[in-house]
């Protein structure tokens, strides 16, 4: 089909695409003389002078021109609707772009805006998050080295605590083996006493050392535990930054966004900025608090409490030892005066031996004279008659028999002395032998057993612990 050959369009029509565009819908504001224009294919040539026609015709002639002008033909309004439909549509059009683009500027402004705030908010928190994490990882490293140095600490107290063991040990074997002396011997001599204060000093720095002991514990046990609480808290603060720095990175090309429209709602629960920043102080004001305590802790442990007990301790073990020295030197000394005496009683017990010896055989021998004199005179009785004389033979036999008689008398007495005086030394001799024997015993129970004992009393440097 050929196109349609467009109508003149009268010129107040051309005038009207100037006209300004008001809201959404274009509304065209005709001039007043626009109904005076003639209308499209009409010419003024046939016209004549209002002045030279006739009034009637004139009137007529005049109203149905002016009607003409005013309402075109319905081709010609037709197509000026659709004219004006179209024009309204393309300044819908253009309104609608022009409001499109400026919308977008002010999203996109607005969104800038909105995540450089975000931005600034995480790039702030990680910041954050970074330095409590240092923190944290600073006062963890001072926890695990508190830790190690309690440890340390922990191994050397109970080596010395078993070196304390031993000399508990040594001293109860002491005590006991100086039990087994002799009962003349079994009393509380310097050695027992310097033994017994030595035992009380032990069982106090075994207290002490318990003690100790338990405190290190119960210190480690809460480094332990405060150390747990930070690392949880520092895993989580890691977890976090590690989180917002990956959201930091995040822009709208990123390959990992996705539509999560459950995310934008407030977790129950949730802690708040101060919260949170409380509950990591509160943790690190709490490690403050227990590693002052372990530094107290090891301040005490290196001080010179423990130290001047332990060295009190091996001054009393020595002390020990030198009363068992002493003791020893002195019971020596007396079994040596002892022995010295028991040679002379022996000496002595042998030379009244002899004496009571010689005075049996002599006293034998008078006993003998005696008899023979006695004899005689038993003899001479049995003579007869006038011979049975008191002469001088029987004068003679009489002072013999009175002499001899004295003589052993006088050496009975002697014998009976000497006897006692032999029996006085007998029991001497045992005396001596019994208290030389306790001695000897004494000797080997302090100088022997209780020096072998001793001598494997830990030094100094075992009971502090090193």
């Amino acid at each position: 089909m050929a196109p349609e050959k467009e109508e003149p369009v009268c010129e107040c029509e051309t005038r009207d695409n100037n006209l300004p565009v008001t809201g959404s819908t274009l509304e065209p504001s005709l001039p007043a003389n626009a109904f005076l224009c003639p209308g499209p294919g009409k010419s003024d040539g046939n016209s004549m002078p209002m002045s030279t026609a006739d009034p009637a015709r004139s009137w007529q002639g005049t109203a149905e021109d002016s009607w003409a002008k005013i309402v075109p033909p319905r081709p010609q309004v037709f197509e000026r609707g659709l004219h004006m439909d179209l024009k309204r549509e393309h300044d819908k059009s253009y309104l609608t772009e022009y409001n499109v683009k400026k919308e977008l500027i002010t999203t996109a402004m607005a969104g800038d805006a909105n995540q450089k705030i975000t931005q600034d908010h995480l790039s702030q928190r990680c910041m954050s998050i970074h330095s409590y994490i240092k923190l944290l990882e600073d006062a963890i490293d001072r926890l695990d080295q508190d830790i190690g140095v309690l440890q340390n600490r922990k191994q050397r107290l109970r080596s010395a605590m078993f070196g304390v063991h031993m000399v508990q040990n040594i001293n109860s074997e002491c005590l006991h083996i100086r039990s087994l002396r002799m009962e003349d011997d079994h009393l509380g001599d310097p050695p027992y006493q310097q033994l017994i204060q030595e035992s009380n000093m032990v069982k106090d720095l075994d207290k002490l050392m318990a003690d100790t002991l338990a405190r290190i514990q119960d210190q480690i046990r809460d480094n332990m535990a405060v150390k747990s609480n930070l690392q949880l808290d520092w895993s989580n603060k890691t977890q976090a930054f590690n989180i917002d720095s990956h959201n930091l990175s995040l822009n709208i090309k990123s390959s990992s966004i996705l539509s999560r429209a459950s995310s934008a709602r407030i977790p129950e629960n949730q802690s708040t900025p101060i919260s949170w920043e409380n509950y990591t102080r509160e943790n690190l004001n709490e490690a403050e608090i227990t590693l002052a305590k372990s530094a107290d802790v090891i301040a005490y442990l290196d001080g010179p409490i423990l130290s001047q007990y332990v060295k009190e301790v091996r001054e009393q073990a020595d002390k020990v030892n030198n009363a068992l020295a002493t003791k020893v030197c002195a019971i020596d000394k007396t079994r040596e005066t002892l022995e010295h005496e028991l040679q002379k009683v022996v000496n002595h017990l042998g030379e009244t031996e002899t004496v009571i010896a010689d005075l049996k055989n002599i006293i034998q021998n008078l006993e003998k004279a005696l008899k023979v004199a006695q004899t005689r005179l038993s003899n001479r009785q049995a003579r007869l008659s006038v011979e049975n004389c008191q002469d001088d033979v029987q004068a003679g036999l009489l002072e013999e028999v009175k002499c001899l008689t004295t003589q052993i008398s006088s050496l009975m007495d002697q014998l009976r002395q000497a006897e006692t005086t032999q029996n006085g030394l007998l029991y001497a001799r045992n005396k001596l032998e019994s208290e030389i024997q306790v001695k000897r015993k004494s000797i080997t129970v302090d100088n022997d057993r209780c020096n072998a004992v001793r001598a494997q009393y830990p030094s100094l440097v075992t009971l502090s612990g090193h």
